[in-house]
């Protein structure tokens, strides 16, 4: 399994959080090196919310995952991102059933 970028897509959110907690937080290995891979996948709007975070020591793991679900996250916002993405995709009209007829 491979951790790839979170970029702040919403829909992606829960596979890359789990994918992270699998693959670096369950590693026995210094916050500040977790916090150091964190910064490494996370690119665009999700690496700017905890850019401020890089450096500043150990403690401030946990913090930057916070942020990163709370910008992120949240069931609320993931679902409405999803039913967007369904209403927002391709329309079906009525003679595109042809198509998938055998």
């Amino acid at each position: 399994m491979e951790v790839t970028k979170f970029a702040g897509d919403l829909k992606e959110y829960w596979r890359f959080a789990i994918r992270f907690r699998d693959q670096v937080i369950s590693q026995p290995i210094g916050k500040s090196k977790k916090l150091s891979c964190l910064m490494q996948y996370l690119d665009g709007k999700a690496k700017e919310a905890i850019e401020d975070y890089e450096g500043v020591g150990d403690g401030v793991l946990q913090e930057a995952l916070n942020v990163i679900k709370t910008h992120f996250g949240q069931p609320y916002m993931i679902v409405d991102a999803s039913i967007g993405s369904l209403v927002k995709g391709t329309s079906i009209n009525s003679g595109d059933g042809k198509v998938y007829r055998n």
